[in-house]
């Protein structure tokens, strides 16, 4: 005899395209690699910080760590959208999409697939638009929050979610999206006399 059938207590939808795939891998990409991505960045700032401080004296080195802290910086997340781009060229445009049902226990992305233990739940990230789910560093379930549907609504599967993973939720830093624009502000006037040159993650 088969367990019985747990009580769906919220329900939610995603449908996936090129836009949320890229937001699916660069958000892998900044949660996991971030160690990696923070020590790119403080190299980057220091090429850029030495060569504007000594922009004056004319230095060949001045302008070659100028422009290589800001290709530095400015290819900060080309390697996730690369593998982005591979993989929604891989689907040839046909997203997929998956109907969420959470009971007490776990949860399930269409009523026929297997249900997952909250317990193997491992982070749980909310950029205010979509809800990450990961079961591990290179798979995670991605959800449409606008789509949540249950006695709490949003607010209440984030709870159950919570409570069930024993993880708390996060939100993606600012900072871990630090890009040429940043930089930028982060200089403001200083830099306006020179111009410098986010499914399973399968191709890390």
């Amino acid at each position: 005899m088969g367990s019985p059938q747990q009580k769906v207590l919220y329900t939610a939808v995603m449908k996936h395209n090129a836009e949320t795939i890229e937001k699916l891998v660069l958000m892998q990409y900044n949660t996991f690699q971030i160690g990696k991505k923070i020590t790119l960045i403080l190299i980057s700032l220091a090429l850029i910080a030495y060569g504007v401080f000594t922009f004056s004296s004319g230095m060949i080195t001045s302008y070659f760590c100028l422009f290589l802290g800001c290709v530095m910086i400015a290819g900060l997340n080309v390697r996730p959208k690369s593998n982005a781009k591979k993989i929604i060229a891989q689907m040839n445009n046909r997203f997929p999409s998956s109907e969420y049902y959470f009971s007490s226990t776990g949860f399930k992305d269409s009523e026929k697939s297997k249900e997952i233990s909250y317990q193997n739940l491992i982070k749980l990230i909310d950029d205010k638009k979509y809800l990450y789910l990961y079961i591990s560093k290179e798979s995670a379930y991605m959800v449409n929050a606008s789509s949540v549907y249950g006695d709490g609504g949003l607010t209440g599967l984030k709870n159950l979610l919570s409570e069930k993973a024993g993880c708390k939720w996060t939100r993606p830093s600012s900072f871990w999206s630090f890009n040429i624009d940043n930089l930028r502000e982060l200089f403001g006037n200083r830099t306006s006399h020179f111009e410098g040159e986010r499914l399973k993650d399968n191709h890390r």
